[in-house]
């Protein structure tokens, strides 16, 4: 029994390599039990957010930066399957510390677990970047003109007169090219369609680029000064007239107007309604619309003609006349004094025209109008309402249209004798002669209304008929006793 006990203690205590032999089995059976049930893996955490610390860095130095790359990041995390299956980017934490910025404008990327259980037992083996990139702009003040951008209206028949911001311009701060961007700083009003005649709202600034898109001012590192500000404006009300411009012809001997145009004949207006109702037209003086040879085009300020407190609205208020003007053409008409007709032949008497052959009559006046006028059209006739008994040299009448002239007055000679009451009246040919009492009565004073679709008005400083060799009227007829 004692001899036994003795062997195995031997075996125990003297065989140093057995027992070396039996630990490195149970160390390699424990670690393939280790790995069979939770083995080493590796996997890739994708898109980790990278947070920025101490951005005052830059920004604190009225500087401004753009992420060019490493805004977000991507690791590989080797560890026990159990752990590593069970991990999120959220379990991750991604930071670039401006402090840290280089010359080239990078940014080290630094990645650490947020269990710190797990420290310990996982590994992070690569980052997809190891930096942060920028661009770093410097951040220019600069002043801008403020104007106001309106949206939605006034009410019905009102208009908005005026909208005048209480500050005139704003600071912005940002990027030199931000600043070429800048087309444009409006405040955007926006109208409720129910504004009194006077009203104030607060509005911001906004800054416009040259295609009148908003600039974002976050995504732009934009800043605007007093970008609050107070718009006062004015509501009137508003009104169509019509434009009376009374245009005078000037334009000499040897150029005619044969029409004229004007930029617009109605106008809108605007004001207190009060004003506006008793006004319904614009009248323009004469003295300002005389057309010449050298004055074919005329400007007019319509605002000059209405009362104040009314102005026009539109664009302008100023607006054109304009003539269309045509050399004056002449035409020379040849008529048979035998054709012509006599007027107006005092009661008693009698009358003859002794001239013989044609006249010529000459007009002028616009081409086209020249061309329609023929001798029957013109209908002549001699007035015998200035004669005395005896010959008389009378002018030739002849009707014309409207914008023919005739260039020089012509005359014939024209007999005047009491009627024979001794005889039977015979028909003289004469179709204003008719048989007449024996007494001659006094001459008729009135005029004859002659209709035609158009007649000149005879000049007042030219006489219808002058008599012959320098005779008196008052004695020269006997009827005028």
């Amino acid at each position: 029994m004692k001899a036994g006990r003795n062997i195995i203690k031997d075996m125990l205590c003297n065989n140093v390599i057995l027992k070396a032999a039996s630990i490195i089995f149970a160390v390699a059976m424990w670690l393939l039990v280790i790995n069979i049930d939770d083995p080493q893996v590796t996997t890739t955490i994708k898109n980790i957010p990278v947070l920025i610390l101490n951005e005052s860095a830059i920004t604190g130095n009225d500087e401004a930066y753009d992420i060019l790359s490493g805004d977000t990041v991507d690791i590989k995390v080797t560890g026990p399957r159990t752990i590593v299956d069970s991990l999120t980017k959220d379990d991750f934490t991604a930071t670039a510390d401006f402090k840290d910025l280089s010359k080239t404008s990078a940014v080290p990327i630094d990645v650490s677990i947020n269990n710190t259980r797990y420290e310990s037992k996982i590994t992070i083996s690569e980052k997809s970047q190891n930096a942060m990139r920028l661009s770093v702009m410097a951040l220019v003040e600069k002043e801008y003109e403020i104007g106001v951008d309106v949206n939605g209206t006034v009410q019905q028949e009102y208009v908005l007169y005026e909208a005048v911001p209480r500050e005139k311009t704003v600071v912005i701060k940002a990027p030199e090219a931000v600043h070429k961007r800048i087309g444009k700083v409006a405040l955007r009003l926006n109208l409720l369609g129910s504004e009194n005649e006077s009203f104030s709202y607060l509005c911001g600034a906004v800054a416009y680029d040259y295609g009148n898109t908003m600039i974002d001012t976050k995504t732009n590192h934009m800043t605007i000064s007093n970008a609050n500000i107070t718009v006062d404006g004015v509501v009137y009300y508003r009104k169509s007239v019509e434009i009376k411009y009374n245009i005078v012809n000037n334009m000499g001997t040897e150029i005619i107007m044969t029409d004229y145009e004007v930029s617009a004949d109605r106008v809108d207006i605007a004001g207190s309604k009060e004003l506006l109702d008793g006004i319904h037209s614009i009248d323009i003086p004469k003295e300002l619309t005389i057309l010449t040879n050298n004055h074919r085009e005329i400007q007019i300020d319509l605002n000059n003609y209405l009362p104040e407190g009314v102005f026009v609205y539109s664009e302008s208020s100023m607006f054109t006349v304009t003539t269309k003007t045509e050399g004056k053409a002449t035409k020379a008409i040849s008529i048979r004094t035998g054709d012509i007709g006599i007027r107006n032949i005092p009661d008693g008497y009698e009358a003859s025209i002794s001239s013989t052959g044609n006249i010529t009559v000459v007009l002028s006046g616009r081409q086209a109008d020249i061309d329609a006028i023929d001798a029957e059209k013109l209908a002549p006739y001699v007035d015998l309402r200035t004669a005395v008994l005896g010959e008389n040299s009378i002018r030739v009448n002849v009707m014309l249209p409207e914008g023919i002239e005739q260039n020089e007055n012509i005359n014939v000679t024209v007999v005047v004798t009491e009627k024979n009451t001794s005889e039977p009246e015979s028909d003289t040919g004469n179709p204003d002669t008719t048989p007449q009492p024996t007494t001659p009565p006094e001459i008729e004073t009135t005029t004859e209304n002659i209709t035609t679709e158009q007649e000149t008005t005879e000049p007042e400083d030219i006489p219808a008929g002058e008599p012959v060799n320098g005779e008196d009227k008052e004695n020269a007829m006997p009827m005028q006793q």
